[in-house]
């Protein structure tokens, strides 16, 4: 989080900065990277040109004048640094593929099966030790049958509602006419895994605020930094993706069966209730059960105009999992609802003072590793993925990174005396019972 107003460089006029919070940094160099899918359809033969892209790119931009910055972090603190005079200009670049859409198409977009070039999730290159904070790859599919766009910014300067604000606010100065009917985003899906290894995270934010929820129908970036092969077989290995879908209806009834009269209860209040108890319901322990949920704080404390950095602080509630599984689950609903509400000003600022403690990992691990697993969802946003015609249509497929996707995660511990089969076996046996839970499957579908 942005804790510091944008202040006057000291070398120059035209330069000023903002100074980044530990939250901030808590991805590192990570970027968060859509990829959205295109068909030419009616055979165009100037689809989506590239130098229309490039110039609606750059308006988008400047309405983040953040992007245009040059970040200066170490692995606690972190600046942005703007200068008028010389943009951090975003990086813009369009490639060619021999592949056909279709072939992509007729394999459900995985990942798997991308075109040499586009399933890299590396950072764009530093140039004259510059990184880009915001950077666009166009490719362009054989026989002009479709395009992709690849689009990734820095996390820490911009998150998941930033990020579809830039994209809606990119093909809208493109595109004025009356929008395309586009596939209606109206289900939510949430995909059930676990991150099976914590060591590349950086800071306590991500012990706090990252969960696992797999939209793509693989993950790469499992994979560790070495890009070996050895590494790719082994990140398909470790996949685990099941898929749990809630309809726009269910979802309605949900609310309603799990709301108190009063009326306070969110949908994913009862949500998170709904598959909190159903957890708790394929453990035979009697243990207290844990919940960890991201919130977002954008109305709880004053942020600098236009900021669209990190928002989501972490809440830990933990109950009797007797109280938990012979509660109604309204009850349960009310009690996340009460500790959502408890967030203000004074617990955001507890939670930066823990942040910036000189070894706050250590007290981090502590607690996790204290637990033998516990369950962890995070906001169902409703990002309007389907809203990004630039006049040639709604794209056929967005592929979202796992950390935005609504979803909720069952985190076990890594620890060496436990093989990752075992781990991945203690999982699979978690899910069998949450396929059968009858109360689960009154609102959501299991389809994979």
């Amino acid at each position: 989080m942005v804790i510091a107003i944008n202040k006057p460089h000291p070398d120059d006029a035209h330069k000023r900065a903002y100074a980044l919070a530990p939250i901030d940094l808590a991805q590192g160099n990570s970027h968060i990277m859509f990829v959205y899918f295109y068909e030419n359809k009616r055979g165009l033969s100037n689809f989506m040109p590239t130098d229309v892209l490039f110039k609606g790119f750059l308006q988008a931009a400047n309405h983040f004048s953040i992007l245009l910055g040059y970040l200066e972090s170490d692995t606690k603190h972190g600046t942005v640094l703007m200068d008028n005079a010389n943009p951090n200009v975003p990086h813009f670049e369009e490639k060619h593929s021999d592949s056909h859409f279709n072939a992509l198409a007729k394999h459900n977009y995985h990942w798997d099966k991308w075109p040499l070039g586009l399933d890299t999730q590396d950072i764009v290159e530093q140039q004259a030790g510059k990184i880009p904070l915001l950077s666009t790859l166009l490719m362009r599919f054989a026989d002009n049958s479709g395009v992709a766009l690849r689009v990734k910014i820095r996390h820490s300067v911009m998150d998941g509602n930033g990020f579809t604000l830039f994209m809606n606010i990119w093909s809208s100065s493109i595109y004025t006419g009356k929008p395309s009917t586009c596939n209606p985003d109206t289900e939510f899906i949430y995909n059930a895994s676990f991150d099976f290894d914590r060591s590349a995270l950086l800071s306590a934010a991500n012990y706090i605020t990252t969960t696992n929820n797999i939209k793509l129908d693989g993950k790469k970036s499992q994979a560790p930094a070495d890009n070996s092969t050895g590494s790719h077989l082994l990140a398909k290995r470790l996949h685990r993706m099941h898929i749990i879908r809630f309809s726009a209806n269910a979802l309605d009834r949900l609310k309603v069966d799990f709301s108190p009269n009063d009326g306070t209860i969110s949908i994913n209040d009862a949500l998170t209730s709904l598959l909190w108890r159903a957890y708790a319901r394929t453990s035979s322990k009697a243990t207290n059960a844990h919940l960890m949920l991201a919130c977002d704080i954008r109305k709880r404390i004053a942020l600098l105009s236009n900021y669209m950095g990190n928002a989501s602080f972490p809440l830990r509630l933990e109950m009797k999992q007797e109280h938990l599984l012979n509660s109604f689950g309204h009850t349960i609903a009310s009690e996340i609802r009460k500790i959502v509400s408890s967030v203000d000003k004074k617990y955001v600022h507890e939670c930066l003072a823990f942040l910036d403690l000189q070894e706050p990992i250590a007290d981090a691990e502590k607690w996790y590793n204290d637990k033998s697993s516990f369950f962890c969802t995070t906001n169902c946003s409703r990002f309007s993925f389907y809203k990004t015609d630039f006049g040639f249509g709604c794209p056929e497929k967005v592929l979202v990174p796992h950390y935005l996707t609504p979803g909720f995660s069952i985190w076990v511990p890594t620890k060496e005396s436990r093989g990752i089969d075992a781990i991945l076996s203690t999982f699979d046996k978690c899910f069998e019972k949450l396929s059968i839970d009858a109360e689960l499957l009154k609102y959501g579908q299991i389809i994979l």
